[in-house]
């Protein structure tokens, strides 16, 4: 099933897939991590097809990367593989939800990840399959046969979402109970990420102190989750709030000119900072530009507009990146995004109403942009 390369010391990686219920001629795609703690992931190419029920591929791990691919189709949560150089790596899986599948080799941090599948698809077997159909959904590729089917993708998305807050509680403790007596790996950092991010956004401090427990065993900060971890950990830690006074941060646009993100200020027009994962498939569905370029266009002289867009430098510059009409500012290495994120940003909002003096108004998620903008903005009427 699995095992090293006859050559371990090549960087070239095989990886040999087994699927049911993927239509031959189906393109599989790999996602290349990048290495400089930004957000998101450097490239992402297709690499072969699915051919009688099976495919294969060959990839070199480049020195200094790092060490994982994600693997599965475009614009579809993947199936994350550990490897190292000259691993040959099984995958299985059934449908056309990568993130489902199983991907077996000899790193011990997949053997750590499948420990973790395997247990949340036998305890959490509810919140796992509501989990599929809302990522699926947010990929614009989702089948459901009850009435959220008849819904469009963004609907079902949201409606997927809600079902999943409703089960929060029970994954936190069944989580917490399985995660509290092993040792620190990949897939514990990525849970406890999680685990501390529901609590936070509960307020719940005993559950905070839960996930305090947890984030004592990681071995030190370097980790890529650390700063986000610590950030809800801390009691103290509160993201401006309608009352408060905007902060300002420099960014850049896209042609590298550097920008305060307030600095349209005292001008006299309001401000509606958002933030945009602009290089996730589900923005498609869940950012409402709609209503941004109406806005835009109905109250340009009354409103500035600033994206901040949470994507990788190469995606950002590219030419063949939709850029607004408004300003738009990259939000790609790690060290701004944790600030940014963490001074304007808690747990599911995207978008924060400014006054021109710099006051916060308030904030909201995308579903409610435009009933929020009306409340806001006094001159916004439709």
């Amino acid at each position: 099933m699995s095992g090293w390369a006859q050559n371990a010391n090549d960087s070239i990686c095989v990886f040999d897939g087994t699927l049911t219920n993927v239509p031959d001629g189906t393109e599989i795609w790999v996602s290349v991590p990048n290495t400089e703690e930004r957000i998101g992931v450097c490239t992402v190419v297709p690499v072969t097809t699915v051919k009688d029920g099976k495919f294969h591929f060959e990839r070199a791990l480049e020195q200094g990367k790092s060490p994982y691919f994600e693997v599965g189709f475009l614009h579809v949560p993947s199936v994350r593989v550990e490897v190292y150089p000259g691993m040959k790596t099984t995958i299985t899986g059934d449908g056309m939800n990568p993130r489902l599948w199983t991907a077996v080799n000899d790193h011990p941090d997949q053997k750590e990840s499948n420990i973790y599948k395997k247990f949340k698809r036998e305890k959490l077997a509810e919140y796992m399959a509501i989990e599929s159909k809302m990522s699926m959904a947010y990929s614009g590729v989702y089948e459901d046969s009850s009435e959220v089917g008849k819904r469009s993708s963004a609907e079902a998305a949201r409606y997927y979402r809600s079902q999943l807050d409703s089960l929060g509680e029970e994954y936190f403790n069944t989580m917490y109970e399985f995660m509290k007596d092993r040792s620190f790996g990949i897939a514990y950092e990525c849970e406890t990420a999680g685990l501390a991010q529901y609590a936070h956004k509960k307020k719940d401090e005993e559950k905070l102190e839960k996930c305090r427990k947890l984030y004592a065993k990681f071995p030190d900060d370097n980790s890529s989750y650390a700063p986000s971890i610590k950030r809800d950990l801390q009691p103290q830690y509160k993201s401006l709030e309608a009352g408060d006074q905007a902060r300002d941060f420099t960014l850049n646009d896209h042609d590298g000119k550097p920008h305060g993100i307030l600095e349209t200020l005292g001008k006299g027009k309001y401000l509606l900072l958002e933030l945009a994962y602009k290089n996730c498939s589900g923005e498609k569905l869940e950012r409402p530009k709609e209503v941004l370029k109406e806005l835009f266009s109905k109250y340009s002289d009354k409103i500035d507009i600033v994206t901040l867009a949470s994507c990788d430098k190469e995606v950002f510059d590219s030419k063949d990146f939709p850029r607004e009409e408004w300003l738009e500012l990259g939000f790609n290495d790690r060290a701004s995004y944790d600030a940014i994120d963490g001074t304007y940003f808690s747990w599911g909002e995207r978008f924060i109403f400014i006054a021109p003096d710099g006051k916060i108004l308030g904030k909201c998620d995308s579903d409610k942009l435009k009933v929020e903008a009306k409340k806001y903005f006094p001159f916004v009427k439709e």
